[in-house]
C-alpha cells in the first residue's frame, strides 16, 4: 500500500513530503520507496534520556551514554535520510517538554538547543513554546491563547534559536564531534564548508568550569555556543 501511495502522491507533486509515524527504528520504510521521513521518536528518546528529569524518562543517561546513543541513531540511517527526519521533542502521544524537565525552563532550553542542531526538520508541538505542561493523557488540551499575551522566556529563546538556525549552516550538518566534559558536561563541534560551531553544555544543577582555552564557567543547565568562520 505505501509503495502505491508514494507513487500516487509523487506523481501529483514530486515535492510532497511523506511523513510516517513509527516509534522504533524505521529504516525498512525509509529506503526510498515508501516514506520520506518519520516522526522521530527515536531521536526524541535519546535527547529526553539525557536532558529530562529521571522521574519522567525510562533510562537516565550521562554524557558518555548520550554520545553512544546518539551515535547509534546517526549510523542507523543513510545521511540523506537523517537530513529529512521529522524531529520533535514532544507530540500528541507523549508528555510535553516542560513535564519531562519538571518545569525547569533552563533544562527545556537545552533540550530545544540540541533539537535545533540535529540534522532534520525540527517541529514544535503547539503550546510547548509557551511552556505548557501535560503528561501523555493531558497533553491535547485546547490552546490557552490568553498565555500569548505575555511573552515567555522559552518563547523568546526559541525565536532566537530558530533565527540562528536559518543563518548558520553548521547547525544543519550531520557530522558531529562529541566529547564528554566530566559526567554531565558536553562539547559538540559541527563544521561545514564556511563555518564551525562549538557548543558547550552543562547538563547539571551545579556550575561547570571549563579549564581548556579559553576558560569558562557554565551556570547550572547553561551553555555556550559560538560560530567561527572558516
Amino acid at each position: 500500500f505505501w509503495r502505491m501511495f508514494r507513487t500516487a502522491v509523487k506523481t501529483l507533486n514530486s515535492e510532497a513530503y511523506i511523513v510516517g509515524e513509527n516509534w522504533d527504528n524505521s529504516y525498512p520504510w525509509l529506503t526510498g520507496d515508501q516514506f520520506d521521513a518519520v516522526m522521530n521518536y527515536e531521536l526524541m528518546n535519546v535527547l529526553w534520556s539525557y536532558i529530562g528529569d529521571k522521574e519522567h524518562v525510562k533510562c537516565k543517561t550521562d554524557s558518555k551514554a548520550f554520545i553512544a546513543s546518539l551515535g547509534d541513531y546517526l549510523v542507523s540511517y543513510p545521511k540523506h535520510v537523517v537530513q529529512h527526519m521529522f524531529n520533535m521533542m514532544d507530540s500528541h502521544d507523549t508528555k510535553r517538554v516542560m513535564t519531562i524537565v519538571s518545569g525547569n525552563v533552563e533544562r527545556a532550553k537545552l533540550l530545544y538547543l540540541l533539537q535545533m542542531i540535529m540534522p532534520g526538520s525540527p517541529s514544535i508541538y503547539y503550546g510547548s513554546e509557551w511552556g505548557f505542561e501535560g503528561d501523555a493523557e493531558f497533553n491535547r488540551l485546547c490552546m490557552r491563547f490568553e498565555a500569548l499575551l505575555f511573552e515567555q522566556p522559552l518563547y523568546r529563546f526559541l525565536k532566537e534559536l530558530i533565527a540562528a538556525r536559518k543563518i548558520h549552516p553548521a547547525m544543519h550538518v550531520s557530522n558531529f564531534t562529541l566529547e564528554p566534559l566530566g559526567k554531565n558536561g558536553l562539547k559538540i563541534i559541527k563544521r561545514c564548508d564556511t563555518e564551525e560551531m562549538i557548543l558547550l553544555i552543562n547538563n547539571s544543577e551545579n556550575p561547570l568550569e571549563i579549564t581548556s582555552e579559553p576558560t569558562l564557567k557554565l551556570p547550572p543547565f547553561g551553555y555556550s555556543m559560538v560560530f567561527e568562520a572558516l
